[in-house]
């Protein structure tokens, strides 16, 4: 996998070299950035540097933690600017070059995904989902990867793939009963 900005050997390297679970952190970074970069966007127009701070600091850990390293470097020349001057003079720079990096990503992501989606067997994907909630609800952190991980299969399935992508986002967001409710839904569509 190459993705133009992004060592993807560091990125990999942090997961143990899975790339499917590489991929499913470059989903939720991309889903995650892009409403981040509305809220800066936002606080540079309003000039509220604090937020603005605080907001490119969170950008500059997600960057480095997928191996985007040039952008995150950007932005914490950004987080330590002494001045409004230098954030004003980078900013539309660094959100450019932020948006052509999604998009990068977004072009990887979509050349992975499964032509035609996988084969659905609807038994296997009931006890993985019904795994991924118990492991939810008494917090086993092995099992939730576990069960995570064999779900993972079935996120390119034209029928099922977008509602196990939002549960797999919700659990690896924290938001467990989000997650779980996706899931029981999941199991009440799948009978």
């Amino acid at each position: 996998m190459r993705i133009e900005g992004v060592n993807v050997d560091k990125g990999l390297a942090r997961l143990g070299g899975r790339v499917k679970s590489y991929q499913k952190i470059l989903g939720v970074f991309c889903k995650d950035s892009r409403n981040k970069l509305a809220e800066l966007a936002e606080c540079f127009a309003n000039q509220d540097k604090p937020l603005y701070t605080t907001h490119v600091h969170g950008l500059k850990s997600a960057l480095g933690n997928i191996g985007a390293e040039k952008l995150a470097k950007d932005a914490e020349r950004l987080e330590l600017a002494d001045d409004w001057g230098y954030i004003d003079a980078n900013h539309a720079a660094y959100m450019e070059e932020f948006y052509i990096l999604l998009g990068n990503i977004d072009n990887v992501l979509a050349d992975a995904a499964v032509p035609g989606g996988a084969t659905i067997d609807k038994a296997k994907l009931s006890q993985a989902l019904g795994r991924l909630k118990q492991a939810l609800d008494t917090m086993d952190f092995s099992e939730m990867k576990a069960s995570a991980d064999a779900l993972m299969e079935y996120e390119e399935t034209p029928a099922y793939g977008g509602k196990i992508k939002v549960i797999l986002h919700d659990r690896l967001a924290g938001e467990y009963d989000a997650a779980i409710a996706g899931i029981d839904g999941l199991l009440k569509e799948l009978g």
